[in-house]
């Protein structure tokens, strides 16, 4: 029976491709491959319909667990800072805390944000409030389904072939570069892997090369890409499996030649986020096609101990945003050194927000609504969004919505990547002002 190239790819075929932190997608090359192993690529129609890259790169920064956007962003109006003193009677921040933004005396940010507070003085960060998935879309505050939603968009499983994400349906568009234009570091693998393209995972750039021993590694490295270009007897599996490898040694050889001279302009924060943005800019000044990058950082499911320690030391949460705030914003400068931040968005996402009210650990529970953020120089900077209503909460002590998830992609999607987000979305949203 012939094996599908997505089939083959998500059962671990590559496993022996002897690439670290290696996962192969679909880019130039590996459509290559596919012709070459008698595996059809994308129809007629939709080879017609791709697009030339505009040659803006958007960043996915994926805070899984769910934020606590009500303790990101305060709001200070008078009934509902009331509200909120009420709902989080030892979580709750005060006044004087929090930090102040330009023009938005309705607002504080978390007292760990400052890189975000100056971002956003300087006009170059826009929060989005109240973001989330509709009341009516299924399995809601359940992690894995929160993730599945956020970054497939298909919020009714309506979906009866294998799944894909916006981001990936977006990619399916254009015409493939050097490299795959998606890849993905941690941030969500199903968000960039379309109908027919699929993202490049690696762990870093330095480690996506052939691992071999540290004797003679350049005649070794010599010696696997000739067994490689040596076509299997075999066929089927066999043969997609070596031109996966070639496809691998191509990708990686791209790749770490166009990033070999990038040095930071700032000392990124010894964090996972930070090293996992400081791969992203050396791929992004390396030009070599990327579109969609994702990363991500965990531990935003802050049950117990939100806020501080019993030593008084800073909390799960005051800790995870200081780490966002941090790297992003260190990301950012790098980028404005570099030359390059005229064609990069940043964008995050969470699963889901936390409940209103604080729970007896001292912490809080899976939510619905929660703020999202986007950074650069495309951005409009600024508060969108209504603020949920503390004093009319939905579904047993929640924010609601008041922006669907869906409008801020199609935001993306239509006035950043200039692209029609209808069927990359599957519907029509409004979009926002924030680009």
């Amino acid at each position: 029976m012939p094996i599908s190239r997505r089939k083959f790819v998500r059962t671990g075929a590559l496993a022996a491709v002897g690439l670290g932190g290696l996962t192969l997608g679909g880019g130039a090359v590996a459509a290559t491959s596919r012709r070459r192993a008698g595996i059809s690529g994308p129809s007629p129609a939709a080879a017609a319909s791709a697009a030339a890259w505009n040659g803006k790169t958007v960043v996915v920064v994926n805070l899984f667990g769910g934020n606590d956007g009500l303790n990101t962003v305060v709001p200070l109006q008078a009934a509902q800072y009331n509200k909120y003193r009420t709902l989080r009677p030892t979580l709750r921040y005060d006044l004087p805390q929090l930090l102040t933004l330009n023009g938005q005396p309705d607002f504080g940010l978390n007292p760990a944000m400052t890189g975000f507070q100056g971002l956003f003085n300087q006009g170059k960060l826009a929060i989005l409030n109240g973001v989330s998935v509709p009341d009516s879309a299924v399995g809601l505050f359940d992690h894995d389904t929160g993730q599945y939603e956020f970054q497939s968009c298909d919020l009714y499983r309506s979906v009866t072939s294998a799944p894909s994400g916006w981001l990936g349906r977006y990619l399916d568009t254009i015409t493939p570069g050097q490299v795959s234009p998606g890849i993905d570091l941690g941030g969500g693998r199903l968000m960039l892997t379309g109908n027919t393209s699929a993202p490049v995972s690696i762990n870093s750039v330095n480690n996506f090369k052939l691992q071999v021993s540290q004797y003679d590694t350049t005649k070794r490295r010599a010696a696997y890409g000739t067994a490689m270009a040596i076509p299997s007897t075999g066929g089927g599996a066999a043969e997609l499996n070596r031109l996966y490898r070639q496809d691998a040694l191509t990708q990686s050889n791209v790749i770490l030649a166009a990033t070999a001279s990038y040095v930071p302009t700032v000392a990124y924060p010894q964090t996972h986020l930070g090293d996992r943005l400081e791969e992203c800019a050396k791929i992004i000044y390396g030009g070599v096609g990327a579109i969609a990058l994702a990363v991500g950082v965990g531990g935003f499911d802050t049950h117990a101990d939100q806020n501080r320690m019993n030593n008084g030391n800073p909390g799960d949460h005051e800790q995870l945003l200081a780490e966002v705030s941090d790297a992003v914003t260190t990301f950012y400068t790098d980028l404005v050194n570099l030359g390059l931040s005229s064609n990069v968005l940043i964008l995050t996402i969470s699963e889901f927000g936390r409940r209103a009210y604080e729970n007896g650990d001292k912490g809080t529970d899976h939510g619905l609504a929660a703020c999202a953020f986007a950074v650069g120089d495309d951005v409009n900077g600024g508060i969108y969004g209504l603020y949920p209503d503390l004093n009319n909460l939905v579904l047993n002590g929640n924010l609601g919505q008041t922006t669907d998830f869906r409008s801020v992609y199609a935001t993306v999607i239509g006035n950043y990547l200039n692209s029609d987000p209808v069927p990359v979305l599957g519907g029509s949203f409004p979009t926002i002002t924030f680009i």
